[in-house]
């Protein structure tokens, strides 16, 4: 089993601000003041006892003065990835691999509320993936259609009930034959999912829970049998610099240390 974590970054370069945070694999504060670039070198372990080896991949980012994220260097044992991202009125508009024989490119294009409305990916200026959505009155996805080369498509619905703070969604998948599945989550009064499992018809449901803090830092996640019981713990520890940010962030699979990403920041 291998790590691989989701660096505080990510959340930068998303489109557009809404109230409930997309579930992800980890979720890490915003940048804390004017940060130049980072060099992340990341390091994954296994998880069988008595087995050292050691994978590490590098990740290099470059902001401007707001703190926007303008380019990007990704490299591991196989390749090195390139991307480069053009903003307008602080909103991420293209991002492009000059290195990429296809002309890899996407698109984004936004809604009144700076809600990214569709995501059109290139390669040779023909499009191969589009992403669209729809909104809600707080600027949350209600529906997300993906379609694959003019014919693969996806479409996920989605439902809140801000009273109770919930949400249903409820993915299609049109390739050979329609798949649909079903998922429950729960989410605080900061947006961050604390709860979700996979309804399943007819059959027990397990379920994972989240534990963020007050940063918005992903300290814990523990999935659960449906009876309850735990069947395996990730958990995360940071250190940071004397600004805020996080220079070390180790991630433990039920105790044994799996994952771990040093950040070397530079400020403007």
């Amino acid at each position: 089993m291998r790590y691989i974590p989701l660096l505080l970054f990510f959340l930068l370069c998303s489109c557009g601000s809404v109230k409930i945070k997309e579930l992800k694999d980890d979720y890490t504060q915003p940048l804390v003041g004017k940060v130049k670039s980072i060099h992340a070198t990341i390091y994954e372990y296994r998880i069988v006892d008595k087995d050292t080896s050691v994978w590490s991949k590098s990740h290099v980012m470059e902001f401007d003065r707001n703190n926007l994220l303008i380019k990007e260097t990704k490299t591991n044992e196989h390749y090195t990835t390139e991307l480069n991202y053009k903003y307008t009125n602080g909103l991420v508009t293209e991002m492009t691999s000059p290195e990429d024989k296809n002309n890899y490119k996407t698109v984004y294009t936004y809604d009144s509320n700076q809600n990214c409305m569709e995501e059109k990916a290139f390669n040779d200026d023909r499009t191969f993936h589009t992403l669209t959505k729809v909104f809600d009155v707080y600027n949350n996805p209600i529906e997300e259609k993906r379609v694959y080369f003019g014919k693969m498509n996806h479409t996920t619905k989605t439902t809140y009930n801000y009273k109770e703070k919930t949400i249903v969604t409820e993915k299609s998948f049109d390739t050979l034959y329609m798949v649909t599945m079903k998922t429950k989550m729960k989410f605080n009064k900061n947006g961050f999912i604390t709860r979700s499992e996979i309804i399943k018809e007819n059959a027990p449901n397990n379920f994972d829970q989240y534990k963020i803090d007050k940063a918005g830092n992903l300290i814990q996640k523990t999935s659960h049998y449906s009876d309850g019981t735990i069947k395996e713990t990730f958990s995360y520890q940071n250190t940071y610099d004397k600004t805020g940010n996080i220079i070390t962030r180790k991630k433990f699979y039920n105790g044994k240390l799996v994952g771990k990403t040093v950040f070397d920041v530079t400020y403007w």
